[in-house]
């Protein structure tokens, strides 16, 4: 009896007849999607024969290409509830499905593509709207005007005047040094940021201006976030707060997370503590202002942590931090600064 034929398997990079037909496809698609400079001239392809990158063909004709619903293009197997479910298609991907009735230029189920004797068939499938997944700027990062010191990344915060909008806070010693204007600009390093560049937000109100009625109980300031979605709610090794406000007594233990000294924890020692101190003058040099109603802590922060909120063990935010020594840390307190700045945690 003569041996079987060893049957030969094919490497999985291996493509078949229907698959190098696919990705020629592909590959007109994007050549079609390309800037006229940028396309390619094909002396071959992928799918046999050689073909001009500008043949006519149902892709090059394809305004369904340029539909704004349009998140990308690949191939894989149609879905199993469709007709030919199973089958490879070339797959056009979408923020999410329409009817047809409604769309200028629907997805054919199949196309005709130079170079290919046969339909080529489509798919439709829904992924949602693709983003740059980059880490957003996290609460608890550095902040900066260019105009005073460097600080802290507060929290985000909503206006009750303004539920839509997405704010960053911090004390106004950072963002706001005397001499500020609504609309300055908020930078954060670039390295931090989910699309590069420096600016992440705007001025947009602050507690302590230089005709204002001393002593002053809040310092801080909130800027409106360029991208809501580029900053994140929850605060770097803390999470998410969950109130804005909330009893502060003696004893009480709190936290932060700073950009300098990152989390760290103390106890409140007193609730009334009244404070001056060198405030910053936009162009430089100084000018002191007084404080009362101010809560000290022992201390927890350095220099560059101003602007971090403070919480309680329930993560709700009870102030926000200002100054500090070599021995003690001082706040003000949360309710004062969500009634100056009309401001609560989003929705």
């Amino acid at each position: 009896m003569s041996a079987r034929p060893r049957r030969v398997r094919r490497a999985a990079d291996d493509p078949t007849r229907e698959e190098r037909a696919l990705r020629h496809a592909l590959d007109r698609c994007i050549d079609a999607l390309l800037p006229s400079p940028n396309r390619r001239r094909r002396s071959g392809n992928r799918g046999g024969g050689n073909v001009d990158a500008g043949a006519a063909d149902d892709v090059t004709a394809a305004s369904w290409l340029d539909e704004p619903g349009v998140q990308g293009i690949g191939i894989a197997r149609r879905s199993r509830r469709s007709r030919r479910g199973g089958e490879l298609a070339l797959v056009v991907y979408v923020d999410e499905k329409r009817d047809a009735n409604a769309l200028a230029a629907p997805v054919p189920e199949s196309l005709s593509v130079a170079g290919i004797d046969r339909a080529v068939p489509t798919d439709v499938v829904a992924i949602g709207t693709l983003r740059l997944q980059g880490a957003p700027l996290m609460p608890g990062a550095p902040v900066d005007t260019g105009h005073a010191g460097p600080g802290t990344f507060g929290c985000v915060v909503a206006r009750t005047d303004d539920p839509h909008g997405r704010y960053l806070l911090s004390c106004a010693h950072v963002l706001a040094p005397l001499g500020a204007q609504a609309g300055d600009e908020v930078d954060a390093p670039a390295s931090l940021q989910m699309h590069g560049g420096a600016t992440i937000a705007r001025l947009a109100d602050w507690t302590v201006t230089a005709d204002g009625t001393q002593p002053f109980t809040v310092d801080a300031a909130i800027a409106l976030l360029d991208d809501p979605d580029a900053a994140s709610e929850f605060i770097r090794d803390i999470g998410a707060p969950t109130d804005f406000g909330g009893p502060i007594a003696r004893g009480l233990r709190v936290r932060k997370s700073g950009a300098r000294t990152g989390l760290t924890h103390s106890v409140v020692q007193d609730l009334d503590f009244v404070a001056i101190v060198d405030f910053p003058v936009r162009g430089g040099g100084t000018r002191r202002i007084a404080f009362r109603d101010l809560v000290r802590c022992d201390q927890f922060t350095l220099d560059g942590d101003s602007g971090a909120v403070v919480l309680d063990a329930s993560r709700r935010v009870v102030g926000v931090h200002m100054m500090g020594s070599a021995k003690a840390s001082v706040f003000c307190r949360a309710d004062a600064v969500g009634a100056a700045l009309r401001v609560t945690l989003p929705d």
